[in-house]
């Protein structure tokens, strides 16, 4: 799938929650992302983990969301899979729709060695920015 240029020039921020009570993910696109998640666990009734983001790829939501078609559980929430948690953490990492396409069309899955990497990474940058 070619993505238009819009893709790399979206002000949406695509993003990842998961419910931690139901396992599902919801795959979405805001222009405030604090707000959002303030408001979808308003709606839930509980507290909500964001599990990636990635700025400025607001269009590459439809296309996730193609790409998770069979997980999809209702409207944009979708059951938990590794490759999608691995979407996510990569998004978390990288600010590059280029390489989340590449990594997502390419059917690739990390390994439980890089995935710990990965997930080590994701960690430190949170870390350095005061997020953990």
């Amino acid at each position: 799938m070619r993505l238009p240029k819009a893709a790399y020039e979206s002000p949406a921020t695509l993003y990842f929650i998961r419910n931690p009570y139901t396992m599902l993910v919801k795959v979405g696109v805001t222009r405030d992302l604090a707000q959002r998640l303030k408001s979808l666990e308003t709606a839930c009734g509980v507290q909500l983990e964001l599990i990636g983001w990635m700025e400025k790829a607001g269009p590459l939501e439809r296309f996730l969301h193609r790409v998770f078609a069979e997980d999809r559980a209702v409207g944009e929430w979708f059951r938990q899979s590794r490759k999608l948690l691995d979407v996510a953490v990569l998004c978390h990492i990288t600010n590059d729709p280029t390489a989340l396409r590449r990594f997502v069309t390419k059917g690739c899955v990390f390994t439980a060695t890089q995935m710990g990497r990965v997930w080590r990474l994701a960690k430190d940058e949170d870390y350095q920015r005061g997020d953990a």
